[in-house]
């Protein structure tokens, strides 16, 4: 990767988090430290990287893309303490939930503060583009989370019912943080177009990768328990792909996965039948087509050291462990 641009997109990104914090501050202390705590948990800090990446990638300064940056990992953060409320997780980057720390009714209002302020950085631009795209996100959002509380303990979900939860939850969301950069650069629409399929598909590529880690991944490396997906009823795409066998492999599966057991025991059997199965390989195989894809929609950009950046971020992507 290009290192001395990876520098100082991480220094940038650095810049953001004493930004975020700023915007945060509170008179309550109780509320000061949730939020501080929540940022505290650290994270890849994905989103705000690609919005300063498609930006400057057009010309943006680093001043106008300032609050668009750490507006999205805002709304990242708030949508990640509402998620460990529904899945009552114990567990986030290798640390106590805020709803396990505290409880449930205190993660929600901190998550509530973190997106309001969020809209209200947003709402700086007085663009009606900009508030539009991130209404759109926050909607298709929570349609997501409906989707597959719907589909949990659904062994008859299909690849486009998955394919439209990880586009409400994940995709679309990746994609809006590449194209407000675009917006705040006065991209053109074959610019814009390209900066947005781009993040769709590494938006699809990342959810990929990271429900393939619930199967394959170390908890010490992904801070996260292994397993959480399967243990919530929530079957993604290796799971997916491992049931569409006509063999004797494919119904022990399925009757594991209809028995509704949720034990240590049961998960280390359902995981070698999804391995053995091939569906982790073609999983792997479905996240790398998406990654090519990413790539593929950049060519149109100019050929600079962001895009270079852009690109073998979108591979990382698909071949990270965490």
């Amino acid at each position: 990767m290009n290192t001395h641009l990876l520098q100082q997109a991480e220094a940038e990104v650095a810049l953001i988090e004493v930004f975020i914090r700023d915007q945060l501050r509170s008179d309550l202390p109780l509320m000061r430290e949730l939020c501080e705590y929540a940022f505290d948990a650290g994270g890849k800090r994905l989103r705000p990287g690609l919005t300063l990446l498609s930006g400057r990638l057009l010309g943006a300064s680093r001043e106008t893309l300032f609050p668009a940056a750490a507006a999205v990992e805002m709304i990242h953060t708030a949508t990640l303490l509402h998620d460990d409320i529904m899945d009552a997780s114990p567990l986030r980057r290798g640390r106590e939930t805020v709803c396990r720390r505290w409880d449930a009714v205190k993660a929600v209002y901190a998550g509530d503060y973190i997106l309001s302020k969020a809209f209200t950085l947003l709402s700086g631009y007085n663009r009606s583009d900009v508030l539009e795209l991130f209404s759109e996100v926050t909607s298709r959002l929570c349609a997501g989370e409906t989707l597959q509380a719907r589909n949990r303990q659904n062994l008859g979900i299909t690849l486009d019912d998955y394919l439209e939860i990880i586009d409400c939850k994940t995709a679309l969301f990746l994609s809006s943080c590449c194209r407000v950069g675009g917006l705040l650069a006065s991209a053109s629409d074959t610019e814009l177009n390209a900066l947005t399929e781009y993040g769709s598909q590494i938006g699809r590529a990342f959810q990929i990768t990271d429900d393939l880690l619930d199967y394959l991944g170390d908890s010490e490396q992904t801070g996260k328990d292994v397993g959480a997906d399967f243990r919530e009823g929530k079957f993604t795409l290796p799971v997916i792909l491992a049931l569409r066998g006509r063999d004797e492999t494919a119904d022990r599966l399925h009757a594991l996965l209809a028995s509704s057991s949720a034990t240590d025991e049961t998960f280390r059997e359902v995981r070698r039948i999804v391995i053995e199965s091939g569906a982790v390989n073609r999983t792997h195989d479905y996240a790398v087509h998406c990654t090519r894809n990413a790539i593929q929609s950049l060519r149109v950009l100019p050929s600079r050291p962001e895009r270079t950046t852009l690109e073998e971020l979108a591979r990382w992507i698909s071949n990270r462990t965490e």
